[in-house]
C-alpha cells in the first residue's frame, strides 16, 4: 500500500504539535495486571481488588513478568463481577504481549462479555454483549481488531488493521477505547482508526466473563505471553496512548526506540526491542548547536540503495537539514519500495553527538505502519562519562589546559555563534560571552575539581578585578607557559 504524500520536514512541525497538545482526558487506571508477584496462578491486581486467577496449564512468571499461555487450553480468567465494566461511560483496554502460532486464526488476547447458552434466541456457544482485543483473525491472514458488540458478531462496532496479524513472536502494544461517540484502535502506539459507537454503548456489555487468552467464541486459545493488561475509567488520547507505547513495559518487556548516545565517543544509534517499525524519516535538533554533521553518518551518504544498503536496501533517502542545530532526512516516494528502514536491529548513524555539557538532543521520528505515517517522539539515553560546564577540551578533566582556553578568549568578541562554540572559547555560562561571570564560574568548578591550593597555583596572581582582566588574561596565561 503506497504512503501519503511526502512533507519534507512535516515531521519535526508534527512532533511539535505533538508534544504541545494539552491531554484532557486524564484516564486513571482502575485495574492493573503486571504479572509480577503472586504464586504462580494468582493474576493480582495492583490497582484494584479484582484479582484473578490463571487456568488450565495457565503460568503466572513473576520473575519475567508475564502470563505464559500454552494455546491448548490455557488462559486466564479475571472477575467480571468486580470490575463491572457496564458500569463505565468510557474506558480503555491497554496490553502488552508477545503471540506465536495461531495462524489463520481467530484468537482474543482479551475479551469481557458473556458466551450465550442458546436462550432468548441467541445461538449457544457465540460470544455476545462484549469488548474484544483480537490480535489474529481468520481463516487467512486478516490482520487484528478491536471491538464492542452489544449483541454477537454481526451487532460489532469496531476497527480491523488489515496489515498484519500480531503473532509474530515480536512484542505488541494494543489499546483499545470507548467514549461516548467512537471506538479506537491502537497498535503499537498509532492509531489504526475510529469507528462510530452510534447506538452501541458500555452499559450494555455484560459482566458475566473476562478472559486473558481464551475467546467468549469457540476458538483457538491464545498462544504466547501477556505481560501487562491494564484498565482504565476514560478513554486515551491518541497522545496518551503513544506516551505509553514509548515509556514501554514496567517490567521485563524491552525497551522501545530510543537513540543511545555515548557521550565519550559521540556515537548515536537507534536501538529497538519492541516490534519492528518502518522509519521513513526522523529529525534531531540541538539548542546548542552539538551535533557534529562531519560525524553524522546519514542515511543518505553511507547507508541507503545508494550506499552500502546496510539500514535501508531498497530506498534512495535525501538529506532535509544538515546544520548543528538539526540534522535530519527522509525517505521520499518514488524513490524505491518507500517503506523506509525496519528499526528492529540497531541503525548507526555515527559520531553525530559533540561532547558538550550540553546533552540537549531532541529526536522525531515518522513512522509508517502499511497504512498512515505517524510522528512520535523518541527519547535519548545517554551513556558514558559527562563532562563539566569548564572542561572546555571536552577531555574529561578540569585542568590548566582548560585555564588557557578561558583566558586566550577572555574579554574578546568570540567567534561562535552557538552556545557549543562559544563553550569552546571559554563562555561558561551560555550567554555568549567570554567575561567575569565566566571567570569567577570557572574558578568554583576549577576549586571544587582540585581545591583550592591547586587554583592558587595555577594562578599564582591576584584574581582578577572588571578592570583588570583584559591584562591579565595575558599576563596569566604567559604566566602559565613560564611554569611549564
Amino acid at each position: 500500500m503506497s504512503r501519503p504524500p511526502s512533507r519534507v520536514l512535516s515531521h519535526v512541525l508534527s512532533i511539535a504539535a505533538v508534544l504541545s497538545g494539552a491531554i484532557t482526558s486524564q484516564a486513571a487506571v482502575t485495574h492493573n495486571y503486571l504479572f509480577n508477584s503472586g504464586d504462580g496462578t494468582q493474576i493480582l491486581d495492583s490497582a484494584g481488588a479484582a484479582n484473578g486467577v490463571a487456568l488450565d496449564g495457565a503460568v503466572v512468571n513473576p520473575a519475567e513478568s508475564r502470563l505464559i499461555l500454552n494455546g491448548t487450553g490455557a488462559y486466564g480468567v479475571l472477575p467480571g463481577l468486580d470490575i463491572a465494566i457496564n458500569t463505565y461511560t468510557e474506558t480503555s483496554l491497554e496490553l502488552w504481549f508477545t503471540q506465536t502460532g495461531n495462524t489463520d486464526a481467530f484468537t482474543a488476547a482479551a475479551m469481557l462479555g458473556r458466551t450465550s447458552t442458546g436462550e432468548n434466541g441467541e445461538t449457544s456457544g457465540l460470544g455476545y454483549d462484549y469488548l474484544m482485543m483480537q490480535p489474529t483473525r481468520g481463516p487467512t491472514d486478516q490482520g487484528s481488531r478491536g471491538a464492542i458488540a452489544n449483541g454477537t458478531y454481526d451487532a460489532e462496532a469496531g476497527v480491523t488493521d488489515g496489515a498484519r496479524d500480531l503473532n509474530d513472536g515480536q512484542l505488541h502494544h494494543m489499546v483499545l477505547t470507548v467514549d461516548a461517540t467512537n471506538v479506537g484502535y491502537y497498535v503499537d502506539g498509532a492509531q489504526i482508526g475510529l469507528a462510530p459507537l452510534g447506538e452501541f454503548s458500555l452499559a450494555n456489555v455484560s459482566n458475566d466473563l473476562a478472559y486473558l487468552g481464551r475467546s467468549l467464541y469457540n476458538d483457538p486459545f491464545f498462544n504466547g505471553s501477556i505481560y501487562e493488561f491494564r484498565i482504565y475509567d476514560n478513554a486515551l488520547t491518541d497522545v496518551e496512548v503513544q506516551s505509553n507505547f514509548q515509556a514501554g513495559c514496567l517490567d521485563n518487556c524491552g525497551n522501545p526506540i530510543r537513540l543511545e548516545v555515548n557521550r565519550e565517543t559521540g556515537d548515536a544509534v537507534f536501538m529497538n526491542d519492541l516490534s519492528i517499525q518502518n522509519v521513513v524519516a526522523y529529525s534531531i535538533t540541538s539548542a546548542s548547536g552539538s551535533i557534529d554533521v562531519n560525524g553524522w553518518r546519514s542515511i543518505t551518504d553511507f547507508s541507503d540503495a545508494d550506499g552500502d544498503g546496510s539500514i535501508d536496501a531498497d530506498d534512495a533517502w535525501v538529506i532535509d537539514s544538515s546544520l548543528s542545530t538539526l540534522i535530519g532526512e527522509t525517505d521520499p516516494l518514488n524513490a524505491g519500495a518507500d517503506d523506509g528502514f525496519q528499526l528492529g536491529d540497531p541503525a548507526d548513524l555515527g559520531a553525530l553527538f559533540a561532547r558538550s555539557p550540553y546533552e540537549d538532543l531532541v529526536v522525531a521520528a515518522t513512522v509508517y505502519d502499511g497504512f498512515v505515517e505517524s510522528t512520535i517522539n523518541i527519547p535519548v539515553i545517554y551513556s558514558g562519562d559527562s563532562i563539566g560546564r569548564s572542561d572546555f577540551d571536552a577531555d574529561g578533566v578540569l585542568d590548566a589546559d582548560d585555564y588557557v582556553i578561558l583566558l586566550s578568549s577572555h574579554l574578546q568578541t568570540l567567534a561562535g555563534t552557538t552556545a557549543y562554540e562559544t563553550f569552546l572559547e571559554g563562555d561558561v555560562n551560555g550567554d555568549g560571552v567570554n567575561d567575569f561571570n565566566d571567570f569567577r564560574l570557572f574558578k568554583n568548578d576549577f576549586i571544587a575539581a582540585n581545591g583550592e591550593a591547586a587554583f592558587a597555583a595555577l594562578t599564582a596572581i591576584p584574581e582578577p578585578t572588571t578592570a583588570a582582566l583584559a591584562a591579565l588574561a595575558f599576563a596569566g596565561l604567559a604566566g602559565i607557559r613560564t611554569r611549564r
